[in-house]
């Protein structure tokens, strides 16, 4: 005995009430069509229905408020969208967020509603994703800082780097919160006057072993970490022309050799460095080399092969220390 095939939804094309009733058909793909069609027919008296639909049940929920944005959200509307950001389902409070950060959401605005507390994890990276829309605030900028001491954030990465790119966007209030509970923090880092980090102290720098992502060896984060280690140059190589090999590093990086800048490459994660160092740069004996490494997501640092990490003088390869072990920091205080 054959089951009896479900019948095809009644949309009545140009029929606004057709189209709204189609907002709660099973299947997707009708109910897709629906929104399309009420967007594209430009009926304002929809939004009434449409507000309606949107405090009830889901996916109808979801497809309304859509509807509504695309038919613009006028101030009226737009109280529509904020209560639905109290909506049982997750889905539609996503939406409700996705939709007022692009309306000029203010930042009291976004506190009062509790977005950033969100319960559901999804909906909670949309909001710090939405953050970037949001017009750059002090305030928010020293909330976020607050958020991302909470253990949940913490412990997962996605929420980790969503909070980074908002408070990339709010850093200002962000970094000052950090250092009012970090006085000093950073004094010791590469100073605009010292890009090159020649002059730092680094006595209290972790070290790493490269070459590796920061990832791999523990360090989970998206933004700039700067690297030091010295060389010996023997006296007959002191004063030469050399080049300086790195291999690849994920994302970018800008390098110096005794403070002296010798090489900036941008985004370009799987090219080797492989920098030129000019005569009068190298001394004998110990050569500083600073890398300041910028890592704009998913993996990032030196990463390469040990034996592409040389530098070449006098006609010799000269290795980097044989432990491939290098001083690190993260910088903070650059973060982009």
């Amino acid at each position: 005995m054959h089951s009896k095939a479900k019948s095809s939804p009644k949309i009545q094309l140009g029929s606004t009430a057709s189209y709204i009733d189609a907002l709660s058909h099973e299947n997707l793909f009708w109910r897709m069509t629906a929104q399309r069609l009420l967007v594209e027919k430009k009926d304002s008296s929809a939004v009434a229905r449409l507000a309606e639909l949107s405090a009830g049940k889901a996916p109808a929920a979801l497809h309304a408020l859509w509807a509504i944005d695309g038919l613009g959200a006028t101030a009226s509307q737009r109280s529509v969208i904020e209560k639905a950001l109290k909506h049982e389902d997750a889905a539609v409070r996503k939406a409700a967020i996705q939709i007022l950060a692009r309306h000029r959401w203010t930042d009291k605005q976004v506190l009062s509603s509790g977005v950033l507390q969100e319960k559901d994890p999804n909906t909670r990276l949309a909001a710090f994703v939405a953050m970037a829309d949001v017009p750059a605030s002090d305030t928010l900028g020293r909330v976020l800082y607050a958020i991302s001491k909470e253990p949940v954030i913490k412990e997962d990465q996605w929420l980790a780097k969503g909070l980074y790119a908002a408070a990339a966007h709010h850093r200002k209030g962000f970094i000052a919160a950090f250092m009012a509970e970090h006085p000093g923090f950073g004094t010791d880092a590469p100073k605009p006057a010292d890009r090159s980090g020649i002059a730092v102290n680094d006595n209290n720098w972790k070290t790493m072993r490269l070459p590796q992502y920061f990832e791999m060896a523990g360090l989970n984060i998206d933004g700039i970490v700067w690297f030091r280690t010295v060389v010996d140059v023997p006296a007959d190589a002191a004063g030469k022309a050399a080049t300086l090999s790195l291999g690849p590093i994920d994302d970018s990086d800008e390098t110096f050799v005794n403070g002296v800048s010798v090489g900036r490459t941008e985004k370009k994660w799987g090219e080797p460095r492989k920098y030129a160092i000019r005569a009068g740069v190298l001394k004998a004996g110990r050569n500083v080399i600073a890398v300041k490494v910028t890592d704009t997501g998913g993996g990032g640092g030196i990463y390469g092969r040990q034996e592409g990490l040389f530098l070449e003088a006098g006609g010799k390869k000269i290795p980097w220390r044989a432990t491939g072990n290098m001083k690190w920091k993260e910088s903070l205080t650059e973060m982009a």
